[in-house]
């Protein structure tokens, strides 16, 4: 005969031993109606008192079964006002994001639903978000994962918490909710489409697990569950590996994830992959759309050690530059070169967009006219003959053809300059200069160049000021 299992207890000390809730917290509970999900809210709300809670139930309706969708919410309200537990409803249009973006109806209605989740999570200020999955779910995922060629991070399963969300019914297998709800008389909803074998869990659930578990004992869910549990735990281990790789093949660089290609290509391949996918991840401020595929991608450009970018998901571009792996957000380059004359003693001092500064150019020895916009700091003193760039001296982007001259080394082409002061090639094109023909005299941001015109002996002094 059936034992029936003490579901409360056996969820609270779940919840109590893998510190799933903290006292005082206030948990959004994904509630759809079905055994797992009521089971979780019973339980929740017979623990409100003893840990303090704060509990609201969400209901997601996705729109997807007509009638028995508003019956689903009905239901779920119904129960709500019978715990005294805060309701929300929201409704999801699960078919049109699933065509939208191009993705199943399973995986449109799992974003939508950690979406809308999340929103109401932080509208309500609430710190947990609790949804229902069980033993058998885990199985599942594992199987599924296996089956799609996951590593071992899709190996681990579900985990009993993972950022705000946790797991409180993780403990339990699905013939122990189900029991435990009928043993009490407590009502819940079925989704007929739960047995729809198109869909993939499905498949797995009603076909699959059930021939493994006439094959191998109905205790097959416990056993995934348990070796998940020991792989959650090497994963964990060679994630903190990876991270602390990351952080010493890790530089400061502006505007982009930086990293030593000598670093990284010492590291064993399991941590290789994960330092990798956690600085793309970073770079493209979220793990949407990243992949294995992406990393392997990254490896086989980190072997190269050069080549042509590789544009990946976020609008992250990487590049191997200089002995560094570059992960940096695209952008917009604007339209054009830019070219600004700097008139000498000019009454109004001149404001260069792309610098965001304002500035000034004055002949040394005569004197300076007021101004009514300041700038007073100085930025270089260029030697040129005064009667042959009075009217040329301006601010522009680079050009075919520009040179810098370098103290000690003579003249040499601009691109040269760059190439040897490892200036990534997105940057030179936005560079600032100060030029006269195809002379370039200072680059705002860098040193290394003589603001002096070759060939000027004599010249007069130009001062040049730049301030915001």
């Amino acid at each position: 005969m059936r034992q029936p299992a003490n579901l409360p207890l056996l969820m609270k000390r779940f919840i109590l031993d893998r510190s799933l809730l903290d006292r005082g917290d206030h948990v959004i509970a994904g509630v759809s109606g079905g055994a797992d999900s009521v089971a979780m809210l019973r339980t929740l709300a017979g623990l409100r008192a003893e840990l303090g809670l704060g509990l609201t139930a969400v209901h997601i309706n996705h729109n997807l079964r007509g009638a028995q969708s508003d019956a689903d919410e009905l239901f779920v309200k119904d129960l709500c006002e019978a715990l005294n537990v805060s309701f929300i409803s929201v409704s999801a249009d699960v078919p049109g994001y699933s065509k939208q973006n191009k993705i199943s109806v399973e995986d449109a209605g799992r974003r939508l639903r950690y979406m809308h989740f999340e929103n109401i999570r932080a509208e309500l200020s609430a710190q947990k978000i609790a949804v229902a999955h069980n033993k058998d779910d885990n199985a599942e995922t594992v199987l599924m994962n296996l089956c799609r060629g996951a590593g071992l991070a899709g190996v681990c399963g579900i985990t009993a918490r993972r950022g705000a969300v946790v797991r409180p019914a993780l403990c339990l297998t699905r013939a122990q909710i189900t029991g435990w709800l009928h043993d009490n008389d407590f009502a819940y909803r079925t989704d007929e489409s739960n047995t729809d074998s198109s869909y993939t869990r499905n498949f797995l659930r009603g076909g699959v697990m059930k021939e493994l578990a006439r094959r191998f004992g109905s205790g097959v869910c416990e056993t995934v569950a348990r070796g998940s549990s020991l792989l959650q735990a090497d994963e964990e281990y060679l994630r903190e590996q990876a991270s602390l790789a990351l952080k010493k093949s890790s530089v400061v660089k502006k505007g982009a994830v930086a990293l030593k290609t000598d670093a990284l290509l010492s590291l064993h391949e399991a941590i290789l992959g994960r330092a990798l996918h956690a600085a793309l991840c970073e770079a493209a401020g979220g793990p949407s759309g990243i992949g294995q595929n992406h990393v392997d991608l990254l490896k086989r450009l980190l072997a190269n050690r050069s080549g042509k970018g590789l544009d990946m998901p976020g609008g992250v571009r990487a590049e191997i530059e200089y002995g560094f792996l570059l992960l940096r957000r695209r952008i917009e380059k604007k339209s054009g070169a830019f070219y600004y004359p700097l008139i000498l003693n000019s009454d109004e001092p001149l404001y260069i967009p792309e610098t965001g500064t304002c500035m000034r150019a004055v002949l040394e020895n005569e004197n300076e006219p007021q101004y009514d916009r300041p700038v007073t700091n100085k930025i270089c003193t260029i030697v040129l003959n005064r009667d042959t760039i009075a009217d040329t001296l301006c601010v522009r982007s680079r050009r075919p053809g520009d040179t810098v001259f370098i103290a000690g080394v003579g003249r040499k082409k601009l691109q040269d300059f760059f190439i040897d002061k490892k200036i990534p090639r997105d940057e030179r094109d936005a560079a600032a200069l100060i030029a006269s023909g195809a002379d370039v005299l200072f680059i705002f941001g860098m040193s290394g160049i003589s603001a002096v015109q070759a060939g000027a002996p004599g010249g007069k002094k130009i001062t040049v000021y730049a301030g915001e």
